[in-house]
């Protein structure tokens, strides 16, 4: 049979009521299949058995409906071998990408679940296209795969200035918007709409924050930012970090305590660089901390490293799943901890996750004793 003339068998973990939503639509796609089901378990020996080329799972159905933890379901895919997409329901046929597995297939965070079937669909056609070629003989030639090599890089640097180029524009566009936000706010004085402004002024904060790490990524991934480093106090910046993120800790009710440091935990690195590195880790610890926890960081000197905790007594995020959100490599992994690695990379510099004690985790930052005095 050639290999276009295969349909493509799709497998949907969800609810009858959210599959209203998309089966029309899904439908109308060419030589393409589905199934649908609210109970994986109830698929396991057709998965087993490859019947199906992708899997779509609903993260939210399951906890829902309180089926296994989504760890133990990631690990159980993972073992299948087929490539899987978590998602969540953004709008009817919108679909937000929460993690993948099985396969190297990058699709954009959100787009519509039509969409990500087609783009995997023909990414494994071609890939039955290329198996279905004769194998060469001989070795593939070496210059060949170095003009490979230099066609990825060229390819990243575009994908870099391209989004410098774009979150540049949007944050000049949300700042227009500021602007006359605040000139409203001060013509209209009515005492209900202040919790309203509230909202919107961290809103765009977040958002002008979010285009600023987005370029300063880019900036690092060229090489286009000058890194300027002298001894810097990791205490001090991370006290400057706990006091940026003042307004969410008041708003998720969490006490953070920088305990005083009685060794020198300093380090010869780039001021800025390392406050907009451990403010985005230490804003996801509080995101992952409940309502009325606490955050507690210390520094210490290992045998070879500087080392600085930060530990979350009270979490709300499974701990398996809250390694995942810090080790990620794919595209679930968000653009803060994503520039929070990049600066820790440039100053000889990793984080680590430790989900070993009873309660709470720890996020650990280290820095190698060569970078620091």
């Amino acid at each position: 049979m050639n290999v276009n003339d295969k349909n493509f068998i799709v497998l949907i973990i969800d609810s009858e009521s959210n599959t209203l939503n998309y089966k029309d639509a899904l439908k109308e796609l060419p030589q393409c299949e589905f199934l649908y089901s609210d109970n994986y378990l109830t698929q396991v020996e057709p998965i087993k058995q490859k019947r199906f080329d992708a899997i779509l799972v609903n993260i939210k159905f399951l906890a829902e409906n309180k089926q296994p933890d989504l760890s133990l379901v990631k690990k159980q895919f993972k073992d299948y071998s087929i490539p899987t997409f978590f998602f969540r329901l953004k709008a009817s046929q919108e679909i937000i990408i929460e993690s993948i597995i099985n396969t190297s297939i990058t699709p954009p965070d959100s787009l519509l679940i039509g969409d990500l079937v087609l783009s995997v669909k023909d990414s494994n056609l071609r890939r039955a296209i290329v198996d279905a070629q004769p194998k060469l003989e001989n070795p593939p030639n070496k210059t060949i795969q170095k003009v490979d090599l230099q066609d990825n890089i060229e390819i990243n640097q575009q994908k870099a200035v391209f989004i410098r180029n774009i979150t540049y524009e949007i944050r000049t566009l949300l700042n227009n918007v500021g602007g006359p936000i605040q000139l409203i706010k001060e013509k209209i004085d009515d005492p209900e709409l202040i919790p309203f402004f509230s909202i919107i002024d961290t809103t765009l904060n977040r958002m002008v924050e979010f285009t600023f790490k987005a370029t300063l990524s880019s900036d690092l991934k060229l090489g286009s930012y000058p890194i300027k480093k002298k001894l810097v106090n990791l205490d001090e910046i991370f006290r400057f970090s706990a006091l940026e993120l003042t307004e969410y800790l008041e708003l998720e009710k969490i006490k953070l305590t920088v305990n005083p440091t009685h060794t020198s935990a300093s380090i010869y690195g780039d001021k800025d660089l390392l406050f907009h590195s451990f403010t985005a880790i230490l804003d996801k610890t509080i995101n992952l901390t409940k309502e009325n926890g606490e955050i507690f960081i210390d520094f210490s000197l290992g045998k070879d490293t500087v080392d600085c905790k930060i530990t979350t007594n009270r979490i709300s995020f499974n701990k398996q799943d809250i390694l995942e959100i810090f080790n990620s490599t794919s595209i679930d992994q968000e653009i803060g901890l994503s520039l929070a690695k990049m600066v820790l990379n440039v100053h000889d510099g990793f984080y680590w996750v430790d989900i070993t004690k009873e309660t709470g985790v720890t996020i650990g930052i280290s820095f190698k004793t060569s970078e620091h005095e």
